[in-house]
């Protein structure tokens, strides 16, 4: 196990004064927001939800070749038969451009764009963004042994 993320974080002054075992405890309890690729049945339940599936399915008919494009795109994105589409990086252009275009359209709202966006926030556990195996008291021993002769 590599410990510097360990030795780094026992370094806070949140932990100075803890035991060995309240130490692996709140280090195995703190969790952070991370943005991970969003779900696409997530994203068509939530369209289906709100309504606004029909419109994006209704629109891709529409004479404005541009928005029928759009449509069309966004359609095939979530109803992908051969389930090779399974997420959405919401923070590629793509996704992106294709909310941008929904929400000029007015098929959904800046609202409902925003809220799909936020669903690729997720929280993680610490540990696991760091690489790091579930904290016992022996690893936090170790990691302040390292600290104290100044391996670390």
């Amino acid at each position: 196990m590599n410990y510097q993320a360990l030795i780094d974080e026992l370094k806070k002054p949140e932990h100075l004064s803890l035991s060995d075992q309240a130490a692996a405890d709140a280090i195995n309890a703190k969790t952070l927001m991370v943005r991970k690729p969003i779900s696409v049945a997530d994203i068509k339940a939530y369209a289906i939800q709100q309504g606004f599936y029909a419109d994006i399915d209704e629109a891709c008919s529409d004479p404005d070749p541009v928005k029928r494009k759009l449509c069309k795109n966004v359609r095939a994105w979530v109803d992908d038969a051969a389930g090779k589409l399974l997420t959405i990086d919401a923070d590629s252009s793509t996704a992106n451009t294709m909310l941008t275009g929904l929400v000029n359209y007015k098929l959904i709202t800046t609202l409902q764009a925003n809220a799909i966006d936020c669903m690729a926030w997720k929280s993680v556990k610490w540990t696991d963004s760091v690489g790091l195996p579930n904290i016992e008291p022996g690893h936090v021993q170790s990691a302040r042994r390292m600290i104290q002769n100044g391996v670390a």
